[in-house]
C-alpha cells in the first residue's frame, strides 16, 4: 500500500506557528460535535371534500334516449320497417337498428318470417314425434339439420323414437 511521505519541514513550520499563537495568549478551542435535530414530521394537507360528480352518459346513449320513443312508435305502433323509418326520420339504418336494440326490440330482417316458419316446423316435428319417427328421419323429411331439429324438439319438449 502506498503511503505518502510527510514533509517534516512543513510539519515543523506548522508546530512553530501553533506554539507562537499559544505564547501570544491564544487558545485552541475544540468545539462540541455537531448535533443534528431531526426534521419535524410532514404535515399532510387536510383533504377537501369533493363534490359528488354526476356520471356522464355516452353521447350515443343520450341520442338513443332522445330519439328512441319516436323510433319505437314508428316501429312498434305503426309497423314500419327500419328502411322506412330511416326515410321518415333522416337517421341512418345502423343508428335506428342499434337504438331499437337498446330498448329491447328485435330488429333482425327475418323477425316476422322466422317466427312463422319456426312455429310451422314445430308443429310438423310434433306430428312426426307422435307418429314415432326418429329425430334423424324427421330432420331429413323437413330438410333441416339434425342439430336444428334437436334444438326445436328440446324447446317443445318432444321425444322421438330411438333407432
Amino acid at each position: 500500500m502506498f503511503r505518502p511521505t510527510i514533509d517534516n519541514a512543513r510539519a515543523d513550520d506548522l508546530a512553530g506557528k501553533i506554539a507562537a499563537f499559544e505564547a501570544a495568549g491564544g487558545a485552541i478551542q475544540v468545539s462540541a460535535p455537531a448535533t443534528f435535530v431531526p426534521r419535524p414530521p410532514r404535515k399532510e394537507p387536510k383533504r377537501k371534500p369533493q363534490p359528488k360528480s354526476t356520471r356522464r352518459e355516452a353521447a350515443h346513449i343520450t341520442r338513443y334516449r332522445k330519439i328512441g320513443p319516436d323510433l319505437i312508435e314508428l316501429f312498434d305502433k305503426r309497423g314500419l320497417t327500419i328502411a322506412q323509418i330511416c326515410v321518415e326520420t333522416g337517421e341512418g339504418k345502423r343508428f335506428v337498428s342499434n337504438c331499437l336494440q337498446f330498448f329491447g326490440y328485435d330488429t333482425s330482417i327475418n323477425r316476422g318470417r322466422k317466427d312463422v316458419a319456426e312455429k310451422e316446423l314445430g308443429r310438423q316435428l310434433a306430428d312426426m314425434a307422435k307418429s314415432r319417427y326418429t329425430l334423424r328421419y324427421a330432420a331429413q323429411c323437413l330438410d333441416i339439420t339434425e342439430k336444428r331439429a334437436d334444438l326445436l324438439a328440446r324447446r317443445l319438449h318432444l321425444t322421438f323414437r330411438r333407432a
